[in-house]
């Protein structure tokens, strides 16, 4: 399938229209999601059966509503086609692996007091909150609110605000939150020290630029 094609089925899917453009900007939210979820079932899946009551709660509503956005995409192909963006998807987490890597490693220097399987976890958390915002930033820049201009002509207005990816973010958070106080942790000072900052926006400015050159 190409670009062309798996954006204009999916738009027809969920109702939508381009008004201007040709890119692959509809989709890309759907891949950055992915890449969240690959980074969920590698570094939290596993811990995440010993999770404690409110870790568990927010861990399995961030998984539902990760799989309602993920369905409403999928359900658009056939197997074949699902197959062939799945290949798409592959070759999207291997050219990121590193620049997630390095990401989660700036946010386990963040706690150098916790051992490091705790401090896997907490960064794993905290990089797929990162993404989710990511993605409803691309899903904003895409998707508008209808409004009608003074000539009375519909037109696009504010950017719209996913409510799947908001409760993707809403208990991302608060999984992370919620993990870290139940292994101890007491500091509440921002995660954001300049290495998260500079290698959170590496892997960001790498994820646009590779999905903006996909094939």
């Amino acid at each position: 399938m190409t670009k062309r094609e798996i954006v204009e089925r999916y738009l027809h899917k969920i109702g939508y229209r381009r008004t201007q453009g040709d890119t692959f900007e509809p989709v890309m939210p759907v891949f950055v999601l992915d890449l969240m979820y690959q980074l969920h079932n590698e570094q939290i899946a596993g811990p995440a059966k010993a999770f404690r009551q409110q870790s568990a709660f927010h861990h399995n509503r961030l998984m539902e509503a990760y799989t309602r956005f993920n369905r409403r995409f999928f359900d658009t192909f056939t197997v074949d086609e699902q197959d062939e963006v799945c290949d798409m998807m592959d070759a999207f987490e291997k050219a990121m692996g590193n620049h997630v890597t390095i990401a989660r490693l700036a946010v386990m220097d963040v706690f150098p007091e916790l051992p490091t399987d705790q401090r896997l976890v907490l960064s794993s958390i905290s990089l797929c909150n990162t993404m989710c915002h990511a993605a409803q930033a691309l899903y904003g820049n895409v998707y508008k609110i209808p409004h009608r201009d003074p000539t009375g002509r519909i037109v696009a207005g504010a950017p719209k605000r996913n409510e799947e990816i908001n409760a993707m973010i809403r208990h991302s958070i608060r999984l992370m939150n919620e993990y870290y106080r139940s292994i101890g942790g007491k500091r509440t000072e921002a995660l954001a020290s300049d290495a998260v900052v500079k290698t959170t926006e590496v892997l960001i400015r790498r994820i646009f630029e590779w999905l903006s050159n996909i094939e």
